[in-house]
């Protein structure tokens, strides 16, 4: 009865189909599976460690299942064969509803439902649940609920207005994410039958994307603060403020700090990744971890300096936070002597503004991943083989994210053959 749309996609979406009295009925479930996790036997997840997600998506299959055969039910006491309309309108009473309630269901409404019920990374979720929130500010605002027909220019316009007026978004590119998540919300209603509104598909109602400033850290400065050893006397001549009754937990964090954020950045995985990985996920000098955001498959080589934070006893086990990770790699980069004054452009209510600060506090967890990636293209890695494990999948949207100046193109182009007098 259900299958893949897509089995060649890594993930695509489960559909169905059911036979009635020599009819075939076709219908999307709305529902998204990895496709290395389906089982095409059984029509259904494989309910696996690595695929926690399976055993929900299967019961709300098992749904699908039950509405369907209740639907056929109800034609056949009526000595009735429907036509494919016929079936899909009555499916979509006994999933959302009768009609009555299907015209009051909001965009909020669905939304919320499909955060719930999705089988999206937590990370993703957060995001949907943040477009989620400011849509309902915003109904709340203008005192009007919002449906899918509202997913106009116009709309476009009053949210932006309204997101920006507000003081908390100040870049162009959170008010994109927002964007993409409302059009997400909206591809997926359509999926299901519930609209046919196209205004969010039209370039006007765009996704904004643009080019920010960002650092990363090379090779020499990580080093750097590799070879920082944290111990009391690294906090009484470094930052003795941290000298304190919590100077246990600080020496502690600043150690877990050190490790993980050296093994982002020499593996260039994002933070829910690299924060993940224990000794299960070490084997024969490669690093193999499942992406938290897309589950997709990696395999890293182990670099030297993973090799040597691990053989100094570093604990796997202890996690430690993203936002613990951005308070405290500040100041062991300051520490490290990362403190030559930056300008990056940055945003202030969309406007686009110069911003000098010390290299060591434009850092956070994210500079990790950055860092690995710039710095494995620097050393001449293909692409392709980076993005195998960042996880791009088309290398302009990789080429954006690496950060070298023009100085550093130039000076790896100087490399070149290109450049070079040939040899006689």
């Amino acid at each position: 009865m259900f299958f893949l749309k897509d089995k060649n996609k890594d993930n695509t979406t489960i559909e169905a189909i059911v036979r009635y009295k020599g009819q075939r009925y076709k219908f999307s479930t709305g529902e998204k599976v990895c496709s290395v996790h389906w089982n095409p036997l059984k029509s259904r997840c494989k309910e696996v460690r690595q695929y926690p997600d399976g055993a929900l998506v299967n019961q709300r299959l098992e749904v699908w299942e039950k509405h369907s055969k209740a639907v056929l039910s109800d034609f056949a006491l009526k000595f009735k064969v429907p036509t494919q309309a016929e079936f899909k309108d009555a499916l979509k009473i006994a999933a959302y509803g009768g009609p009555g309630e299907k015209e009051t269901l909001g965009l909020v409404d669905f939304a919320k439902k499909h955060c719930e019920t999705c089988n999206k990374s937590q990370g993703t979720k957060d995001c949907y649940l943040s477009a989620i929130r400011w849509l309902k500010a915003f109904e709340d605002k203008t005192g009007k609920k919002l449906y899918f027909a509202d997913m106009n220019n116009e709309f476009y316009k009053q949210f932006y207005t309204f997101v920006f007026a507000s003081g908390t978004v100040n870049s162009p590119n959170s008010f994109g994410t927002l964007i993409k998540n409302i059009k997400v919300f909206m591809n997926v209603a359509e999926e299901d039958g519930l609209h046919n509104v196209t205004s969010h598909k039209k370039s006007s109602f765009k996704k904004v994307d643009l080019d920010v400033d960002n650092i990363y850290l090379t090779v020499e400065e990580l080093i750097k603060v590799h070879e920082l050893k944290i111990d009391r006397e690294f906090l009484k001549n470094n930052c003795p403020e941290m000298l304190s009754k919590h100077e246990a937990d600080n020496i502690r964090f600043l150690q877990l700090a050190q490790g993980r954020f050296l093994i982002g950045a020499f593996t260039a995985l994002r933070v829910s990744d690299f924060t993940r990985i224990e000794e299960l996920n070490i084997k024969d000098n490669f690093i193999r971890i499942r992406t938290d955001k897309n589950d997709y498959p990696v395999v890293i080589p182990v670099h030297w300096v993973v090799r040597e934070i691990l053989d100094r006893g570093f604990d796997l086990y202890e996690k430690i936070g993203d936002q613990t990770i951005n308070r405290y790699i500040k100041v062991l980069c300051r520490c490290a002597g990362i403190t030559e004054p930056v300008v990056l452009a940055k945003f202030d209510n969309a406007v686009r503004k110069d911003t000098i600060r010390d290299k060591c506090d434009w850092v956070t967890s994210h500079t990790a991943r950055r860092s690995g990636a710039t710095n494995m293209y620097k050393a001449g890695i293909p692409s392709i083989s980076i993005m195998k494990i960042t996880g791009h999948h088309t290398e302009k949207s990789f080429l954006k994210y690496i950060k070298i100046t023009q100085e550093e193109n130039a000076q790896l182009l100087s490399q070149h053959p290109y450049f070079k007098r040939p040899e006689a």
